[in-house]
């Protein structure tokens, strides 16, 4: 729930007086979820499969964000657990963070080997121009 306020109500000392906070839902904005659309594919399902049992929650769809259906860092550590033994050995923590819904997590571990090759090219050009540097500078320090 998100609530705006003007201004934080506060203690003499000038810190939050978080029991004059209003309750969440108290006229504020309601975050409107994502409509439902069911994961499609086994890896979308395997996913999907994953964050429900670590959040506990009886459904994730293809748009649900990892962190908006509760979870944290510790959770986020769990489900990597799962999914780099199920679905994606080389997934890395940092990949949770980075594609939090099922949907985009997907897309990645699926594209990833196009990815990595187009990433492969990028380094392998880096490096060339990075020889030809060096070449340019001997050459230049002989004359």
């Amino acid at each position: 729930h998100i609530v705006r306020m003007d201004a934080f109500p506060l203690t003499p000392n000038a810190k939050v007086d978080r029991g004059r906070l209003p309750a969440p839902g108290a006229g504020g904005d309601r975050v409107v979820a994502a409509e439902f659309v069911a994961p499609a594919d086994g890896l979308q399902r395997s996913i999907a499969e994953a964050f429900k049992r670590v959040l506990g929650v009886e459904r994730v769809g293809l748009a649900d964000n990892f962190f908006a259906l509760g979870g944290h860092s510790l959770l986020a550590v769990q489900v990597h657990r799962d999914l780099k033994a199920v679905v994606a050995p080389d997934l890395s923590i940092t990949d949770l963070f980075r594609f939090p819904t099922v949907g985009q997590l997907a897309d990645f571990i699926a594209d990833r080997g196009a990815s990595e090759k187009h990433l492969a090219k990028i380094a392998d050009r880096a490096a060339m121009r990075r020889n030809a540097m060096g070449d340019r500078r001997r050459e230049f320090q002989r004359s």
